[in-house]
């Protein structure tokens, strides 16, 4: 429910507000993320590890404490250099809402980390209704001071508004046993989870610059509207990430922690998770990859024809990234944070590579293609590493599935044809049938039993 709110909302979004200002709110978006991402020196994501909720408890503490912290950091940070970094930027229009950014820092940390120890204690119907309500909250005031064309201002404390709605929505959940809580004890905690500092914090800050500098790297080196366009592509093929990858990561997470130590049980974990994952990835970008551009038209606007063009060149990598971003946290249940950091380091410097690449040619199509080869190549790696951390290999769960893959390469083929024989939305219908009855076949097989618990 709570990613079709943002499913829904978009074409009344794109059409309140101009490529600009989805370029302006881009690279909000961008530093706000940088800085969201260490709020809390990755101190949630240990939330779940613990045998004890005393612990846990104490390790939320921590992290809103972290969070406070860091929210007053970036606040004194606007205040000396917001100049700076909107001439940096070369985005003029942003300078009044980096005000915003402690607020929405402070707010998001503060929802990491009570969602980490809501999935610890598996309240995962608090979370579903949390995260809808704070979607919600946010379309709701985009689209309502879009109406009244107040610019780029609409979508940013839309954004703002959200965060602390749903802080406030968990946090009047959480239950959290305060009789437990003792400052004193989270020097200990620290000290036993300092992996998560040392090497997660910066593993998780690299990765985001590597996703969301793009959009400022656009802005500088093209336009707005040229950012505009890219964010809004992220933001689009995001969703089905939001929508089922997220939901899968908040189980399996715990999960896997539980089952670690148990080398058969873990395998088949992962196969089956992968597995589920690749069947779901492929009915969605299997019909993008052809046809963005006539869909991003016809729901956002022919003006938004580009940014459908942008899709098409992503779609590979959305794909792969819809299968590695949940397992992902697997590398943490087996303690290699220090190989997710370096991977995250050569991830990142080969995505801002391949967008300088672009701007060496003076043509963002070429930035977009060369960021998307990039991650493909990376994220097919991640995934092989996570595979043989379970026991398994990338040859041989390809091998344990090789009905799907064998046959889907043909029906891909099948769909990039139909774009020239039949008109768009003709091609659009047919390629969803297609695609979902493919998935739906390889379904009833057998092969996604842990999508069906």
């Amino acid at each position: 429910l709570s990613q079709s709110l943002l499913v829904l909302a978009s074409p009344f979004l794109t059409r309140l507000y101009t490529p600009e200002d989805f370029g302006v709110f881009g690279v909000y978006i961008s530093i706000f993320s940088v800085l969201a991402v260490g709020a809390s020196l990755s101190y949630q994501q240990a939330i779940p590890l613990p045998q004890a909720d005393d612990d846990a408890a104490n390790l939320l503490a921590l992290s809103l404490a972290m969070t406070l912290v860091t929210s007053l950091l970036a606040g004194l940070g606007v205040a000396l250099w917001s100049e700076q970094i909107v001439r940096w930027a070369s985005a003029p229009g942003l300078e009044p809402y980096l005000r915003l950014l402690p607020l929405s820092v402070l707010g998001a940390g503060a929802f990491q980390a009570l969602n980490y120890w809501m999935a610890r204690k598996q309240r995962f119907g608090v979370l579903s209704y949390t995260k809808s309500l704070r979607t919600l909250g946010q379309v709701g005031a985009q689209v309502a001071l879009g109406i009244f064309r107040l610019d780029a201002i609409g979508l940013v404390v839309g954004h703002v508004a959200s965060q602390f709605l749903g802080m406030f929505t968990l946090w009047r959940r959480s239950y959290l046993p305060r009789r437990a809580l003792d400052w004193r004890r989270w020097h200990t905690l620290a000290k036993t989870h300092k992996k998560f500092p040392l090497f997660t914090v910066w593993t998780s800050l690299i990765n985001v610059i590597g996703l969301y500098a793009p959009s400022v790297l656009f802005a500088r080196y093209f336009t707005l509207d040229t950012a505009g366009f890219f964010s809004q592509t992220m933001r689009v093929l995001g969703l089905p990430a939001g929508l089922i990858g997220q939901a899968v990561a908040q189980v399996f997470y715990p999960k896997a922690a539980r089952h670690e130590g148990q080398a058969s049980m873990t395998r088949k974990l992962v196969e089956q998770v992968a597995t589920s994952l690749l069947v779901v990835s492929f009915i969605v970008f299997s019909v993008v990859a052809p046809l963005g551009s006539d869909l991003f038209a016809w729901a956002f606007g022919q003006d938004w024809g580009i940014a459908g063009r942008y899709s098409q060149y992503l779609a590979p990598w959305f794909m792969i990234s819809f299968v590695s971003s949940p397992l992902s946290s697997f590398a943490l249940v087996k303690g290699r944070q220090r190989g997710n950091l370096i991977y995250g380091c050569f991830l990142t410097v080969s995505r801002l590579g391949a967008i300088w690449l672009g701007n060496w040619y003076n043509s963002a199509d070429f930035s977009v293609l060369s960021f998307s080869v990039v991650n493909v190549l990376f994220y097919l790696a991640y995934v092989a590493w996570i595979l043989r951390l379970a026991g398994s290999s990338l040859i041989g769960w390809l091998g344990s599935i090789k009905e799907f893959v064998l046959l889907s390469i043909p029906l891909l083929a099948g769909l990039f044809g139909l774009k020239s024989l039949l008109p768009p939305l003709i091609s659009v219908l047919v390629s969803g049938v297609s695609v979902g009855s493919f998935g739906l076949w390889f379904w009833l097989r057998g092969r996604g039993s842990f999508a069906r618990e």
